[in-house]
């Protein structure tokens, strides 16, 4: 899987739906699971932790998280299929759990046919992927033939609502940094061995972005730690030219061009690898229909941000921010480097995950790798890209390169913070006070409070804040 590492504590994480249509999915997933397992015990890539979350109708869970890699082929080989019937399932409950548990950085994979009955954690799902800054990847099989419309009559949706449907999906994928994969149910041990292809414990991503259906130039620097170089692309009926450093170029429809080595197309998902050239490159894509372009490597060379105040305490310095930066002020981040002690940070921008638009920072080195980047203005969602230059290369000059966040971030005028010291204890009710805080423009705000342990609890539906006004309750 991308970048399952043991090294950083990262966790293979499956999330699969278990419901009678799934069955073929389900022997996909298991076969692709012992894959991964035999080759990987042992080596650098062992992932640290293995998850698991089935998810039926209503049921989720229960959840299987391990240490131990032939406990997790036990428990794949034990799921069963079985119930649902109708054309929606629990998926974003079962997502939600498997976040609550993953750790930092963690890449989860999502397996099923059907659509969310459970939208409305669409949003909770989002605030756990920037708290925790997982990445999902979603593996969609058809659902307008095969077992699906044998198991329901009931089945049939119109294109509007199925592309809505979707579009809940590609959503959370792009937050993420992520992957919407649609195949068909025979596809679909074609599309996990491309991902089991990526399978790294020092993958980075160089760039990635989203568009609507444009024709567009997206340029991207290669530096000398780069390997294993990989282009992503999920759409329906795009086309591309890449051209090298040197100018050579190779558009989508030549299969005799030297840039690209392999290319493997599935469903609405095409891997590229290309051959490694030092220096900046550019990618033109072209296409009427959404697209979404991942540029990935192999390098050990990247970086890990948190977005900090100045301290208000006896000691001078920045306190990590626990919620959300301000949106529409000045914000200040600290970006620190990893994988190299002669590299440095030259630029930082918080980039438009959809677009070209970008704010750059002022960068101010600080010790041990550190930087801290003052923003004039934060921007309400961005991506943050990181440019530097290393001097321990074996050329005689510093190579640039070129990072990009998976994570889509949000700054806010409003801040939500919950507090509670008290432990849970049977038959006892537990208060959580939380309080609202807005910077900008009050009004009526519409609460919802939810658990992934489906415990019972009652709270405010509503709550009125005034303009730049805090607001306690409980």
């Amino acid at each position: 899987m991308m970048g399952i590492s043991k090294g950083s504590s990262k966790a293979l994480c499956l999330v699969i739906d278990t419901t009678e249509s799934m069955r073929d999915d389900i022997d996909a997933v298991k076969s692709v699971t012992s894959t991964i397992i035999n080759s990987e015990v042992g080596t650098e890539d062992e992932p640290s932790l293995y998850i698991l979350v089935p998810f039926n109708d209503p049921d989720v869970g229960p959840l299987i998280r391990t240490k131990d890699p032939e406990n997790f082929k036990k428990a794949i080989d034990l799921l069963s299929p079985s119930g649902g019937g109708d054309e929606a399932e629990m998926s974003l409950s079962g997502l939600e759990l498997a976040l609550t548990v993953a750790p930092f950085n963690s890449e989860i994979f999502l397996f099923t046919d059907s659509s969310a009955k459970d939208t409305y954690l669409k949003t909770t799902v989002m605030a756990l992927i920037e708290r925790t800054q997982c990445v999902v990847n979603f593996l969609i099989t058809d659902t307008s033939t095969t077992n699906r419309a044998h198991w329901s009559n009931r089945r049939l949706l119109s294109d509007r609502l199925a592309a809505a449907d979707a579009q809940v999906y590609r959503d959370v994928a792009q937050d993420s940094g992520g992957q919407f994969i649609e195949v068909t149910k025979s596809e679909l041990p074609t599309a996990t061995s491309i991902i089991i292809e990526s399978s790294s414990s020092s993958l980075v991503t160089i760039l990635q972005t989203a568009r609507k259906g444009t024709t567009d130039d997206f340029p991207f620097i290669i530096d000398e730690t780069v390997t294993k170089l990989r282009i992503y692309i999920t759409g329906r009926s795009y086309s591309f030219t890449l051209t090298s450093p040197s100018g050579e170029t190779q558009k989508s429809t030549d299969a005799t061009g030297t840039l690209i080595t392999s290319s493997q197309l599935v469903g609405n998902f095409q891997s590229l690898q290309l051959k490694i050239q030092k220096g900046q490159w550019k990618l033109t894509m072209s296409s009427t229909n959404p697209y979404t372009v991942k540029i990935i490597g192999q390098s050990p060379i990247d970086f890990l941000l948190d977005f900090v105040v100045a301290s208000q305490g006896p000691f001078s310095g920045f306190d990590t921010l626990q919620t959300r930066p301000k949106a529409g002020v000045q914000g200040n981040l600290i970006v620190t480097l990893t994988g190299s002690d002669t590299a440095t940070v030259t630029e930082v921008a918080l980039v438009q995950p959809s677009g070209s638009g970008e704010v750059k920072g002022t960068v101010e080195p600080q010790e041990e790798g550190k930087f801290l980047v003052q923003v004039d203005r934060m921007p309400t969602e961005f991506v943050v890209r990181v440019k530097g230059s290393d001097s321990g290369t074996s050329t005689a000059t510093a190579s640039s390169f070129q990072r990009q966040s998976s994570t889509i971030f949000r700054a806010s005028n409003v801040t939500i913070s919950a507090d509670s010291n008290s432990l849970l204890t049977p038959g006892t009710p537990l208060v959580v006070p939380f309080t609202v805080t807005t910077d900008g423009d009050g009004g009526n705000f519409t609460i919802r409070a939810t658990n992934n342990r489906r415990y019972e609890s009652t709270f405010p539906t509503s709550l009125f804040v005034e303009r730049a006004a805090v607001v306690m309750e409980q």
